[in-house]
């Protein structure tokens, strides 16, 4: 009787450390980050929605917001996430997605392509809430005649609220 109370016990609290990341699990955040460099400020802002389709792993749609300088820029950036090490304290976590950005460069609109990475860890605060750190990296490029390439590297942190109708 004592070995079947420890083994309910262990399979209760496994499944509820990982209630987080499980299938019909929807995820409501984003992330930010904050530089400034020789009297610049580069802010980014980047909120996202997400639904995980499968236990660990979430697709998603991510809108980035980009200062810098004379350059301004909005995109759209589906996503995919896989959830990994997780733990009742928290999981490590990578990403990847494509990216379509609207950029204002001087007053000069250019619409620029690509694909991001992302590579974090998440620290469950509760079976709800988790803060985020991760480092990012993004390669937009332009088709036009001036051919910009802009390869992107960031540490973000931000929150997730993970809402479950179980």
């Amino acid at each position: 009787m004592k070995v079947l109370t420890i083994i309910s016990t262990l399979i209760l609290i496994t499944h509820i450390s990982n209630a987080q990341t499980i299938k019909g699990t929807y995820l409501l955040g984003g992330d930010a980050s904050y530089q400034t460099s020789e009297g610049d400020v580069i802010f980014t802002l980047n909120p996202n929605i997400g639904y995980f389709v499968v236990d660990k792993f979430v697709t998603g749609l991510s809108v980035s917001y980009f200062s810098y300088r004379n350059t301004k820029s909005i995109g759209l950036n589906p996503f995919l996430r896989s959830y990994f090490l997780t733990s009742d304290r928290g999981s490590a976590f990578g990403g990847i997605g494509v990216s379509y950005v609207r950029q204002n460069r001087n007053d000069n609109i250019e619409t620029l392509y690509g694909y991001n990475l992302k590579l974090g860890y998440a620290i469950f605060l509760n079976r709800s809430i988790a803060l985020e750190a991760s480092a990012n990296y993004a390669n937009l490029v332009d088709k036009s005649p001036i051919n910009i390439n802009e390869k992107l590297f960031s540490f973000n942190v931000g929150f997730q609220i993970h809402f479950n109708q179980q």
